[in-house]
């Protein structure tokens, strides 16, 4: 799961001890759907590296039922989380914008998403502000970026080098040579790479994460009748 915004944690801790904004935290949400127990590896990577879950970095997640892990207290910045277990299990990322009682905030969730490979093919909605947002885990990624403007043209593409175990951010700009920026061609190589896009809007507490779809694959099985 990337593209998990957090703020300010002394901010968050404040807003959180009043009523109703119990929930306003950022937060690790486990699933285990089966009869056994998942014993699930939490790791969470920032800009500088990965960083220390308050809770711990192994817990217990309950069978058939949700755990929810508790994210409060990570410095603010955007993250990479990544969970590993033996048993299956679904995993989604809970963050939230706007730190004041009686104003008007934000929640939304970043799910788990698919490791980038080539020509992953991701559309952004028009306006606001707009993040593309990777996470490399164990070994140093490079990824590729092509923008595709709204009159149908894939635009020259850039590179970023993303060091293992930690997560950038590329702010994406309003046009590419002239025409407006409508989405991007990513491709990635190297190690473990993930990626999402991260939204939000100037002077409000909006904030949504959406997951890069899985890469163009093609046709990769043909059907086979065997008989006389």
């Amino acid at each position: 799961m990337t593209g998990v915004d957090i703020q300010d944690p002394a901010r968050l801790a404040a807003l959180m001890a009043q009523p109703a904004y119990r929930d306003a935290g950022p937060a690790l949400e486990l699933t285990v759907p089966g009869a056994a127990d998942a014993v699930v590896e939490i790791k969470l990577y920032g800009r500088d590296g990965q960083h220390a879950l308050p809770t711990g970095g192994v817990i217990t997640a309950k069978a058939g039922s949700t755990t929810e892990v508790s994210l409060a207290g990570v410095p603010a910045g955007q993250y990479t989380v990544a969970a590993s277990s033996d048993v299956s299990f679904l995993a989604a990322a809970r963050m939230s914008r706007g730190l004041q009682a009686g104003q008007a905030s934000d929640l939304a969730w970043a799910s788990s998403a698919v490791r980038l490979g080539s020509q992953h093919v991701v559309p952004l909605p028009k306006g606001g502000q707009r993040q593309l947002v990777f996470g490399a885990l164990d070994a140093r990624a490079t990824i590729t970026y092509a923008p595709i403007t709204a009159d149908g043209k894939v635009r020259a593409a850039a590179s970023a080098d993303i060091a293992g175990g930690t997560t950038a951010s590329i702010t994406v700009p309003a046009q590419a040579e002239g025409a407006d920026v409508a989405g991007y061609v990513v491709s990635a190589s190297g190690g473990a790479a993930y990626g999402a896009v991260l939204l939000g809007q100037d002077g409000r507490n909006d904030i949504s994460s959406l997951p890069f779809r899985a890469a163009a694959a093609g046709q990769e099985t043909i059907p086979v009748t065997l008989g006389y």
